[in-house]
């Protein structure tokens, strides 16, 4: 079936000469945006959570395959640890052990499987689970001794499998984040809210004519001198940043068309 709804966005792909995985995941965060609405069909929290896991999981094996399985591991081990792990040091356990494990997904796809980028949800996941586990830890430390954003995210029980991994797998930010903290997520999906779709999209583009990959390329301005190298490399990498922004974007507008963000009292975001 994913191979069936891949195949001609890959060959659209290669056709254009865009990078087939950055494609994938322009079409991904299209996709969530137009589907983010039917989230308000749910009629209830946990109805909601489900929602997030399916679309979630059904946007992450289009992009990255069955690289998605890193994020199901990542995520029971971690709750394991929330479970069974020391609450005073669970949140550095997990952090550690997290950027550990981030070090050996950037290794192995960048020298075994450059051709998907999935290591890139794994940064996001890493800054998810690691808020998830320090908020829980926080909820343990002394009441005179918390901070007023302790106090705001603390977590005073691990949280439930079903609003864990909709947490995870919230599809408008999944796949290329940004991330935010799991008490903020719960509170959202609580009430149905309403939101306008507002896309914004900036050099993205522009960083397809001049594609980052080159700079470190033999014939990358060979008789150029080295200060005007570097400025070229430098510009090309800003422009590539673009890539990032518009994804961003992207997942800010599908967030809100879930409608992350609303305050109901005010009527504002």
């Amino acid at each position: 079936m994913y191979e069936l709804l891949r195949a001609p966005v890959d060959g659209l792909a290669l056709q254009e000469g865009f990078p087939v995985n950055g494609f994938r995941l322009m079409v991904a965060l299209a996709a969530c945006s137009v589907v983010a609405p039917l989230i308000h069909l749910a009629p209830s929290a946990n109805a909601r959570h489900a929602f997030n896991v399916v679309v979630g999981i059904t946007a992450g094996v289009f992009v990255f395959d069955y690289a998605v399985l890193h994020t199901i591991g990542t995520a029971l081990v971690v709750y394991a640890f929330m479970l069974m792990a020391p609450r005073k040091i669970v949140g550095r356990l997990v952090l550690l052990g997290l950027l550990a494990y981030l070090v050996g997904c950037h290794y192995y796809r960048e020298f075994y499987s450059p051709d998907i980028v999935w290591d890139s949800a794994q940064m996001i996941l890493t800054l998810k689970l690691s808020s998830v586990a320090i908020n829980y830890g926080d909820g343990a430390v002394p009441k005179e001794k918390k901070t007023p954003a302790m106090v705001k995210n603390e977590l005073q029980a691990v949280p439930g499998l079903l609003p864990y991994f909709g947490f995870i797998f919230f599809f408008p930010t999944y796949l290329a984040g940004p991330a935010f903290e799991y008490k903020d997520y719960v509170n959202w999906m609580k009430d149905i809210r309403v939101a306008p779709l507002t896309v914004s999209a900036a050099g993205f583009f522009a960083s397809m004519e001049f594609p980052v990959d080159k700079i470190d390329s033999p014939d990358f301005y060979p008789d150029a001198p080295w200060a005007l190298r570097c400025l070229f490399m430098c510009f090309r990498i800003m422009l590539f940043r673009f890539r990032f922004y518009v994804a961003w974007s992207l997942a800010e507008a599908a967030s809100a068309i879930a409608g992350v963000g609303y305050v109901e009292k005010t009527g504002k975001w």
